[in-house]
């Protein structure tokens, strides 16, 4: 059993690809320093595991009539027990999922049953979490980010039937980490304002409280942002019915890329803007109120 347990749970659209591969990167250093490595190779991060950890979806019905332990519990305890090589002192897992379905976003529903997930990852654990790392990021930024990413994989119903959602919920970080912190059952809880990330080894530090020496960044990926063109043209092609290769959806996005003058995408007005900017230093204010919870952000650490 290890001494110390951190997780890093995203969110979404925050990086975690990018620490996920850091962690690849610098597993084996981590590893001679005490470190056992959770996180998924979705994105090629070497030696991540392949199959996603499993947790139920949100239906509060279905997580009533359901075995959670037999499920979802004794899977992860398989999962943990075979990917642990070696007794070590810390174990870190890193898993954006653990929140859950960002499609629920533009549901109106803000990570529903994200603290029952992150209690059945607790337990899967079988041990008390440390600290956990949450990254946040300005609703207007982190909504758009997160609908561009959903409409380059299927066909989504146009932003504007979605945006009163969006617009009217109330629910966000601050609900989001009270609810982590009740339900998950977690001594500590770190928020990190995505201005404030830093690169991977500071995420790390903010994750664990310190940083072994030694740690590289991996070879740097090209992330190319889809603009609005190429999410049109996409989103038309999803609506044909088609199953859009990778690549051919790699080769729409460097056509109308933003760099060759088209625009970004951007779903909302500079007004609509404004009042998402305004909701989240609301709860950025009321992070900072929140027990056993650190909130770090390019002012204050």
């Amino acid at each position: 059993m290890a001494e110390k347990v951190f997780v890093h749970i995203g969110a979404h659209r925050t990086g975690s690809s990018s620490f996920q591969a850091f962690l690849g990167h610098n597993r084996e250093l981590l590893k001679n320093a005490g470190y056992n490595l959770f996180y998924p190779n979705r994105d090629g991060a070497e030696g991540g595991y392949s199959k996603r950890i499993s947790l139920p979806n949100p239906s509060v019905a279905a997580v009533k009539h359901t075995n959670l332990f037999k499920k979802h519990v004794r899977p992860m305890r398989r999962k943990f027990a075979i990917l642990t090589d070696a007794p070590r002192p810390f174990s870190i897992l890193s898993e954006e999922n653990i929140l859950g379905r960002m499609r629920l976003l533009f549901l109106g529903k803000f990570y529903p049953q994200a603290g029952l997930r992150l209690d059945l990852v607790r337990q899967g654990l079988d041990q008390p979490i440390d600290n956990v790392a949450l990254v946040v990021r300005n609703y207007g930024d982190f909504y758009t980010s997160a609908a561009a990413m959903q409409a380059l994989f299927a066909k989504r119903p146009a932003f504007e039937t979605v945006l009163p959602r969006l617009m009217d919920n109330t629910k966000g970080w601050a609900d989001l980490a009270e609810r982590l912190l009740r339900r998950g059952q977690v001594r500590h809880l770190t928020v990190v304002d995505y201005p404030a990330r830093g690169d991977d080894a500071a995420l790390f530090g903010h994750l664990c409280g310190t940083v072994p020496k030694g740690l590289s960044a991996p070879p740097k990926r090209t992330n190319i942002s889809a603009s609005h063109k190429a999410i049109d043209e996409i989103q038309r092609r999803h609506g044909q019915q088609e199953k859009l290769p990778l690549d051919e959806r790699a080769e729409i996005i460097e056509r109308y890329a933003v760099r060759k003058g088209y625009d970004p995408f951007d779903p909302f007005t500079r007004q609509q803007r404004a009042i998402l900017s305004q909701r989240y230093q609301k709860d950025l204010e009321a992070l900072s109120k929140i027990p056993d919870l650190k909130l770090v952000t390019r002012t204050k650490e």
